[in-house]
């Protein structure tokens, strides 16, 4: 399930240009979960995100991303026009890795050979992204004069933040948030309660943090 972990970490080593591409959404059906990764290159794509014309446009735009530095997330719905019948809505993350290892993936994959439990959370906007790794120990893969103002943007409302959590090895939790002060027994709004479980709107929950993150609002 976290081969890409290795994968990116490989090309990332060789100086290989990639785009990592993730489902970071979905609203009703769609063909692969939240959390679905795919590694596009110049020369091959690694993984999937559910094949058809949605991995075939996304393949397209990452492509066209190789060698940029800007993150972008762009959303599909699953109609006719796209050539699906699943009839949802799917939100998709393009990331950029060029330049070599960035500090985030190496860290992250020496924590997950360790087995360790950790959080990726990644800053979705264009104009100051953000990715690093959270352990109940320390903030990972940014300076450590830049970690308490990286850990205070999970408190900012209105914050877009993609969170995967991984724990002895294995990716158990992703999802988009708002902010993590929502998590704080406040309900959660329809659009982020919908993006974490990838459920209709209809189903709205307060949501529970990851405990790594949770600890991090109790220390705050």
């Amino acid at each position: 399930m976290n081969e890409w972990i290795g994968e990116l970490r490989d090309l990332s080593a060789a100086g290989e240009p990639a785009v990592l591409v993730t489902v970071a959404g979905i609203r009703g059906s769609a063909p692969r979960e939240i959390g679905a990764k795919m590694i596009v290159t110049d020369r091959e794509t690694i993984g999937t995100i559910g094949g058809g014309q949605l991995e075939y446009q996304s393949t397209r735009i990452a492509v066209g991303m190789l060698g940029e530095k800007t993150l972008a997330l762009r959303s599909f719905p699953l109609g006719a026009s796209l050539g699906q019948c699943c009839g949802g809505v799917v939100e998709i993350l393009f990331e950029p890795i060029d330049g070599g290892m960035p500090a985030w993936l190496r860290d992250l994959a020496a924590l997950h050979g360790q087995r360790e439990p950790a959080v990726l959370v990644t800053r979705i906007s264009r104009s100051a992204p953000l990715k690093y790794v959270v352990t109940a120990d320390g903030v990972y893969g940014i300076g450590e004069e830049d970690a308490d103002a990286a850990v205070q943007t999970l408190f900012k409302e209105h914050e877009q933040l993609m969170v995967e959590r991984f724990v002895a090895g294995k990716e158990l939790t992703v999802g988009v948030i708002e902010g993590l002060d929502r998590w704080h027994g406040r309900p959660a709004r329809q659009a982020t309660a919908t993006r974490w479980y990838g459920r209709p709107a209809r189903h709205k929950k307060t949501l529970n943090p990851p405990p790594i993150l949770a600890a991090l609002a109790n220390r705050r």
